[in-house]
């Protein structure tokens, strides 16, 4: 797709179908194991995952963008995380390290202050997990405040400006 892309490689249309279809045999076959197995409940929310993932990113672009799009991401990513306290870490104190932007809820409320930004009809992981898990779950967001910032998928880092001090983020 682009350079800057974690989705840079993005298979023509009849092979993301033949790859689906392949996946799709699978999950099947997968979902017809006993489930109350924990290994096998493992595989088989693995792979209704990958699906999910798998269909993101043949979906996504990166010219044609709104926040809303990585519904198909984070719902599936609340999803998992939901399945791991209530199934693989059941009755167990868990932590889930993730960029503030997937742990936050009720986006959609938020005001950007940017015109070009908007959260309308966002669903993050943070409000999936917490329509289940309500408060058994505690998100800690943090925010960059000057210095430099990047993603492993987006080199070279960039500068971050400090910000304002009446900000959240301020001193």
């Amino acid at each position: 797709l682009t350079t800057g892309s974690v989705y840079r490689f993005k298979p023509e249309p009849a092979l993301q179908t033949a790859y689906l279809s392949v996946l799709a045999e699978i999950r099947q076959a997968a979902n017809s194991w006993p489930a109350h197995n924990a290994e096998v409940a493992f595989w088989q929310q693995y792979l209704k995952s990958l699906e999910s993932h798998s269909r993101h990113a043949f979906a996504f672009s990166p010219t044609n963008r709104s926040a809303a799009d990585n519904n198909s991401r984070d719902i599936p990513m609340g999803e998992n995380l939901v399945w791991l306290a209530d199934h693989r870490y059941k009755g167990r104190k868990i932590i889930v390290w993730a960029a503030t932007f997937h742990i936050a809820r009720n986006l959609p409320a938020m005001d950007t202050r940017i015109a070009t930004l908007s959260y309308k009809d966002l669903v993050t992981m943070g409000d999936v997990a917490w329509r289940t898990l309500g408060p058994r779950m505690y998100a800690i967001g943090f925010v960059a405040s000057g210095g430099r910032a990047g993603a492993w998928f987006r080199p070279p880092p960039s500068s971050l400006p400090r910000v304002a001090p009446e900000s959240l983020g301020g001193n």
